[in-house]
């Protein structure tokens, strides 16, 4: 099935892989990677060419499992300040809280941005020819730094692909988020999308979308 599953992620330009916890989605990730890799021509072994975006406490495993099913050294990045280039490895790692920079409250409560530590996003956005977003679950709230921040690296990148055993943390709406950001917009608008499948419906104070709908039109378009 670890085979089926590198083959499924290869022969796609984006995909979620969705295989329950401890059923080795990395080591197919990276397997696929390289096997995208080998159809076309990468300028030297230390090109940065995979972007890896997973939890911080996941950054050392992913570390190690690039050395053992690659061969090939990771780039660890940290800090909310990027650097002026790139590290010289075909593999970079970040944490998805580090891509949207620091802000603050002014005295009056407003929150702004904070220009000394603007994050990795602009760094990193079309630089890479694959991405990896490991535990893309986090992505659900379609307005948060961290969503934006995804948008802004992926957009444009060629291959992207997700990897989470939990799509769906609460609610069916949960899903349109990640399918935003996995496709650059192939979802199509929030509403329309959450009032087909999130049974989406106006309340006496505004929209409802914690329900579900054409659960089997939405499982067919997943696939």
């Amino acid at each position: 099935f670890q085979q089926d599953g590198a083959a499924f992620l290869a022969e796609r330009d984006y995909a979620s892989l969705l295989d329950q916890m401890g059923c080795g989605k990395t080591p197919q990730a990276l397997i696929a990677a390289e096997a995208r890799l080998s159809l076309g021509i990468v300028p030297t072994p230390t090109t940065p060419v995979v972007l890896v975006v997973c939890p911080a406490g996941a950054k050392r495993h992913w570390e190690r499992e690039i050395r053992h099913w690659t061969g090939h050294d990771a780039a660890v990045l940290e800090g909310l300040r990027p650097d002026e280039t790139l590290p010289e490895t075909r593999y970079v790692i970040c944490n998805y809280d580090i891509l949207h920079g620091a802000r603050r409250r002014d005295p009056l409560g407003v929150m702004h941005d904070h220009p000394e530590l603007p994050g990795w996003a602009s760094m990193l956005k079309k630089r890479f020819l694959i991405a990896i977003c490991d535990e893309a679950h986090v992505l659900r709230g379609r307005t948060a730094q961290r969503s934006k921040a995804m948008r802004q690296v992926l957009s444009g990148t060629s291959v992207v692909w997700f990897l989470t055993g939990t799509p769906m943390p609460n609610y069916v709406r949960d899903l349109w988020t990640q399918l935003d950001i996995l496709t650059d917009g192939l979802a199509g608008p929030y509403w329309p999308w959450a009032k087909a499948y999130a049974g989406a419906y106006q309340g006496q104070y505004g929209m409802i979308d914690t329900g579900s709908d054409r659960l089997d039109e939405l499982q067919a378009r997943l696939k």
